[in-house]
């Protein structure tokens, strides 16, 4: 896992504590997995905004387990 991706989700993390939200402890014990998706480039990083607006309109929310 890429260290830069770490240091976001520990962030978020801190984040959601620091605000008292209800499930920063299962965020802090959560695994994070990268998905495949049929239109994940490598290549590409100019449209990387474009990319992450195309995960959030097909993302259903699925429970990993």
């Amino acid at each position: 896992m890429q260290k830069n991706v770490k240091l976001h989700y520990g962030a978020f993390a801190n984040y959601l504590r620091l605000k008292k939200h209800p499930k920063h402890k299962i965020m802090n014990k959560a695994e994070i997995v990268r998905q495949k998706m049929d239109w994940r480039t490598t290549s590409n990083v100019v449209d990387c905004g474009v990319s992450a607006m195309r995960h959030m309109e097909t993302y259903i929310g699925d429970i990993a387990g």
